[in-house]
């Protein structure tokens, strides 16, 4: 079974038997290798999703299925369907409440961790402690970025600051180095909110 890799392109899809001839006219357009990613809808509609996934890859349609902020159990059930390529999950030394059982389970059953926000939605970039976060944006309302919070999540940027500069890089770099270094199951997508 394949590990995670990076896709050329990603393709998201529930893939439920209504939307399988908007998939298959998706495929048949489609020149590079794909990856299908089932969000999260309740079980059996996930379940019947993953048979409509595997139905495309025995087709040829569709190379690689994978799974978006999946529990364990919905993780085994869609594995036992058809092989899960690789699971996205937020990962990162802010959020590491997917180690004690998502972790775990992706390594006994072989499939890669491909996680999100690995620098902490841009907290270890300096966002809200050397940056302001704009009223407009999404993080406001997220608590982690919180006034109340941030004075205190200050205190940790600092100390991960100061262990960057010893390693000559910045805490941003030293955040996804972290995470980067998780495994080699594990392929990190860092995203930038904007062009530089």
């Amino acid at each position: 079974m394949p590990r995670a890799r990076a896709p050329s392109a990603a393709a998201r899809s529930t893939c439920a038997p209504a939307a399988r001839p908007a998939c298959t006219a998706s495929a048949s357009t489609t020149s590079t290798s794909t990856t299908s990613t089932a969000s999260t809808p309740p079980s059996p509609s996930r379940t019947r999703s993953i048979g409509e996934l595997k139905k495309l890859v025995e087709e040829g349609k569709v190379k690689y299925i994978g799974l978006s902020e999946a529990s364990p159990d919905t993780i085994r059930r869609a594995h036992a369907v058809h092989p899960i390529s690789a699971v996205q999950m937020e990962w990162s030394l802010w959020a590491r409440d997917i180690e004690p059982e998502i972790v775990p389970l992706c390594r006994e059953l072989g499939i890669g961790i491909v996680p999100y926000s690995p620098i902490a939605r841009g907290f270890f970039g300096g966002r809200g402690v050397t940056q302001q976060v704009s009223a407009e944006s999404s993080l406001k309302g997220h608590p982690r970025f919180s006034a109340e919070n941030l004075e205190k999540n200050k205190q940790l940027y600092l100390k991960m600051e100061e262990l960057a500069k010893k390693h000559q890089c910045s805490p941003a770099q030293l955040a996804l180095s972290w995470v980067l270094h998780q495994g080699d199951d594990v392929v990190p997508i860092p995203v930038c909110a904007m062009v530089l």
